[in-house]
């Protein structure tokens, strides 16, 4: 439940809340539970926040830093986050559905058991993020870095991996039905209980991965 104190102070406005925030750099404030629904929220410090369970829906966060900040099970439901950068935050069970993700940032984040179909993440950072139980079919992770990444039981059918860095990454019981891995970098890759011949697999992906066990 958010404290009284953070609420208040983030009544009081923008400038209030980003004054309070750089008196108190290493707090981390907590507004889980709020309805912020269609608020313009870009301008606020919100580092580090509390916002799991939140109504966040149709607000407006474009190019915020949210590093690390706290959304488990938060509604962003057609929420403005093109550009906003969400490195090492908590993103599980979260509801994406229509979200404007757009050159967003998801570097260390954790997206377990969300829904994101037919997303564009071209060219996006999800280094090191985790996937469990996700479902990310007809995404589109084409030129995207998922170096160290973990998916696991995660639903890759038809994602497009064109050109995408999965090195070092790990797909552990996932479906991967007719996903596209043309191009990709896959040196060091970890593969376990995945069926990677119902991927759409060139032969020149397939002597590399046979080369090193994958297949």
């Amino acid at each position: 439940m958010a404290y009284r104190q953070h609420v208040e102070c983030l009544q009081k406005g923008v400038d209030a809340w980003n004054a309070w925030r750089k008196e108190t750099r290493h707090s981390r404030p907590d507004l889980s539970g709020l309805n912020l629904s269609g608020l313009d929220l870009h301008r606020l410090d919100l580092a580090f926040t509390n916002l799991s369970h939140a109504n966040l829906s149709k607000v407006d966060l474009r190019g915020t830093d949210l590093t690390q900040c706290n959304f488990f099970g938060a509604n962003f439901l057609g929420a403005k986050l093109a550009g906003a950068i969400l490195n090492s935050a908590e993103l599980s069970n979260a509801d994406l559905l229509n979200a404007d993700l757009r050159d967003a940032s998801f570097e260390n984040a954790t997206l377990n058991n969300v829904v994101l179909h037919e997303y564009n993440f071209h060219g996006m950072n999800f280094k090191n993020a985790s996937f469990f139980e996700s479902d990310l079919t007809k995404c589109d992770f084409s030129t995207a870095d998922l170096s160290g990444a973990v998916l696991s039981s995660a639903k890759l059918d038809l994602v497009n991996f064109y050109m995408t860095n999965l090195q070092n990454a790990t797909i552990s019981q996932c479906s991967v039905r007719m996903a596209v891995f043309k191009n990709a970098l896959l040196e060091g890759i970890v593969v376990h209980e995945t069926n990677l011949l119902e991927a759409n697999l060139s032969l020149k992906e397939k002597m590399k991965l046979k080369l090193h066990g994958k297949l």
